[in-house]
C-alpha cells in the first residue's frame, strides 16, 4: 500500500474520507476498498488452488520431532472447474471430502475438519479418552452429524477467508482446538462428580438456535451461489464456535480449581462458584502479530499475540456483582487499564496459588489473570476500581 497520509485519509490515494468509513474500511476509500477487495479474493482462490494442489498435510513439530499439530486439509480438499456465465472465465469450486463428520484421528493426532492435535501434549490425555469425551458430549446435548458438518464446514470457510487477510490478525484456528478443550474438560468435571447439567443444557439451547437459523437460511436458492446468503447463514454457525469456545475458559479453570481441592460449582450467573466465591469468566479475543511478508499458512503460538486489553472484561465482570473476575490471557505482565484505577498485588504465581489469594481477598473488584497451557498454569491478581470512585 502507499503512504499513510493522515487519519482522514485514504492510505493508498490520499483522497479525504471520514472517519467512520476510514475505520469500517481498514483506512482505505470506497473506490481503493472496493479494488482491494477484488484483488484480495483473486489472491484468495489463487492461494486455495494451491494449497489444494500440494496435497500434502502441514506439519508442526515438538522439539523431540513429535508432531503435535498437523493440518491435512490439503488431501482432503480440491478445486474443481465449473460451468461459468461469463466467456472465458475459468469458475473453481472448492470441494471437500469430510467423510463421516465429526472427531476424526489420524495416528496419535485428534481433530475436526483437517486440523488435528496431540491430545498429551494439548491436554496431557490420549486419544482413547478423547473420543470417549466426544461420544458422551454428543450423547448428552443430542448433536448430529448435520450440525458437525456444519462447524466443520464453518472451519474450513474461516480458513480460507481469514488464514491470510492483511486486515485479520485473529487467527481462529485456535477456536477448534477451544471447543475439544471444552468437551473434555466438561467430561472430565462430570467424572469427578461435578454437576455440569446447566452448561450442558445452556449449550444444547445454544446449539438448537444457532443451527436452527442457519438450516432456515441455508435453504435460500442462493446460498449455493451468493457469497452473502451464505456467509448470513454460515454466521449463525460462527457465532457458535464462538461461544462454545468462551465457554472453555470457564471450563477450564473449574477442572483446574476442582483438581487441586477447591470446593467447585458450574453455574450460568455467575460462571462459577469455587470455594463459595462467585467468579465471572472472561477470554479476550487473540489478536496476532502476524509479520506481512508470510507463507500461505502461518502458525502462532500465544508468545505471538498481542498484550490483551482487559478494560472492557473488567468493566463487564464488574457488572456481574461477582466476588472475582477471571480472566483467561496469554500474558500476564502488567499494564494499565483504561477507566480503572488498578493495585497489582505482588506477581506472576502459580495459579493454585493464584487462585486462593483471590478468593480470599474480600475487597471489590478482584480481578484473576489466568494461564493454563502446556508449560505450565500462573496467575496474577489485581484489584480495580473506577477513577471517580
Amino acid at each position: 500500500m502507499g503512504q499513510v497520509l493522515g487519519k482522514n485519509s485514504c492510505f493508498e490515494c490520499g483522497k479525504p474520507i471520514d472517519e467512520e468509513d476510514s475505520e469500517k474500511r481498514g483506512g482505505l476509500c470506497k473506490d481503493c476498498f472496493k479494488e482491494f477487495v477484488r484483488v484480495f479474493n483473486e489472491k484468495k482462490i489463487q492461494n486455495a488452488i494451491r494449497f489444494c494442489e500440494s496435497h500434502q498435510p502441514v506439519v508442526m513439530r515438538q522439539e523431540n520431532g513429535k508432531p503435535f499439530y498437523e493440518c491435512y486439509l490439503p488431501t482432503i480438499m480440491e478445486a474443481v472447474e465449473v460451468e461459468s456465465e461469463k466467456p472465458n472465465v475459468k469458475k473453481l469450486n472448492l470441494n471437500v471430502d469430510f467423510g463421516q463428520g465429526g472427531l476424526q484421528r489420524r495416528g496419535n493426532l485428534v481433530g475436526l475438519a483437517g486440523f488435528c492435535y496431540d491430545p498429551e501434549y494439548y491436554w496431557a490425555t490420549t486419544p482413547e479418552n478423547v473420543f470417549d469425551a466426544w461420544n458422551w458430549f454428543n450423547q448428552k446435548i443430542q448433536a448430529n452429524e448435520d450440525y458437525w458438518m456444519a462447524i466443520e464446514s464453518d472451519i474450513v470457510r474461516d480458513f480460507i477467508d481469514n488464514n491470510w487477510n492483511p486486515f485479520n490478525n485473529e487467527f481462529r484456528d485456535s477456536l477448534t482446538l477451544s471447543i475439544l478443550s471444552l468437551i473434555l474438560h466438561l467430561y472430565v468435571l462430570d467424572s469427578m462428580k461435578v454437576d455440569v447439567s446447566q452448561k450442558l443444557s445452556e449449550i444444547r439451547r445454544h446449539i438448537r438456535g444457532g443451527i436452527e437459523k442457519y438450516e432456515k437460511l441455508s435453504r435460500n436458492v442462493e446460498f449455493s451461489t451468493n457469497y452473502k446468503v451464505s456467509r448470513r447463514a454460515m454466521q449463525r454457525v460462527t457465532d457458535l464456535r464462538v461461544f462454545l469456545a468462551h465457554l472453555c475458559s470457564e471450563s477450564r479453570l473449574a477442572t483446574f480449581a476442582k483438581l487441586h481441592g477447591f470446593d467447585v460449582t458450574l453455574s450460568i450467573r455467575p460462571d462459577l462458584i469455587i470455594n463459595s466465591k462467585k467468579i465471572d469468566v472472561k477470554k479476550p479475543v487473540e489478536r496476532y502479530v502476524i509479520p506481512k511478508k508470510r507463507d500461505f499458512i502461518t502458525f502462532v503460538s500465544d508468545e505471538s499475540t498481542v498484550i490483551e486489553n482487559l478494560s472492557n472484561h473488567v468493566r463487564e465482570g464488574l457488572r456481574q456483582k461477582v466476588d472475582v473476575v477471571a480472566i483467561e490471557v496469554n500474558h500476564l505482565e502488567k499494564r494499565p487499564i483504561k477507566g480503572f484505577n488498578s493495585k497489582w498485588l505482588g506477581p506472576t504465581i502459580v495459579l493454585k496459588n493464584a487462585l486462593m489469594n483471590a478468593i480470599g481477598y474480600d475487597k471489590k473488584g478482584t480481578v484473576l489473570l489466568f494461564r493454563i497451557n502446556s508449560k505450565g498454569c500462573f496467575g496474577r491478581v489485581l484489584r480495580c476500581w473506577k477513577f471517580q470512585e
